[in-house]
Order: structure tokens, then sequence, then C-alpha cells
């Protein structure tokens, strides 16, 4: 027990550092340097985030869109009421279930391996914040 919570409290330092360090989503998605380069083109980008937005599930309390900065296929989860706010819970779900799902997609895993990052902005509410981008050595770890 004591393994699964500290290994949860490693993990949810890792996605919130960007709180701390108070970063912006465009600085931390301009920031990734993927090596090797990446060799996504432009229309690759354009058909990963079609695809992203096609499968956006809606709800009343949340708006959600997904668009490229630089390298990274950015899923924007916006909170619709400015009363509610963003639960670490969520957050870290959120970022687990991300990591899951482009790891064991063909599109998104061969897009990783092409040098494109993943990450999720959280904003809206009272509160919000990006999360890390999610590389191919995520896929490697989990």
């Amino acid at each position: 027990m004591k393994v699964i919570k500290l290994g949860l409290a490693f993990s949810m330092m890792g996605l919130l550092g960007c709180a701390a360090t108070n970063q912006k989503v465009e600085e931390i998605a301009l920031n990734y340097q993927p090596n090797p380069p990446s060799v996504v083109t432009e229309t690759t980008k354009q058909l990963l985030v079609e695809r992203c937005n096609k499968r956006v599930s809606s709800v009343s309390y949340l708006k959600t869109h997904c668009y490229v900065l630089g390298d990274v296929l950015v899923i924007e989860h916006r909170l619709r009421d400015k009363r509610r706010e963003w639960t670490a819970n969520s957050i870290s779900d959120s970022q687990l279930q991300l990591a899951n799902n482009v790891c064991n997609s063909y599109v998104e895993f061969g897009a990783l391996q092409d040098g494109m990052g993943y990450m999720v902005n959280f904003t809206g509410g009272r509160n919000g914040l990006p999360t890390r981008v999610i590389t191919i050595d995520d896929c490697a770890k989990s």
C-alpha cells in the first residue's frame, strides 16, 4: 500500500510540476524538443487534430478541443462554469488516460515515434494548469 501511495505522490509531483513553476501551455509546448527531431508533417498534424476533435465527448459543464503548438498536440479541457474547479484526481486521471490512449493507438503511437508529443491543458473555472508533455518514453514505461 505504501508503494502505491508513494507512486501516486511522485506521479502527482510530475503532473503538478507545471503548476508549481507557473508555466503556460504555450511555453511548455514550444519548448518541447523531440530527440531525434520530429519528422511529423503539417498535413499529419492537421489530421491528428481532426481525429482528436472528432473523438471529443461533450458534456454540459466542459468544452474540449484539440490544436497543435509546435510538435505537441494539445487537448484543452475548459470548464464553462467559473464556480467549478479542477481537482488533483481529475488531472491525474486525465493524464494517465491520455498516456494509455496514445500509447495503445496505432495512429497516435506512430506520431509519438515520429517525435510528436501530447499534453492536456486544463483551463476555466477557478483554477487550471497544463500537464507535462507525453512522449514515446512514457509508452516504454507503461
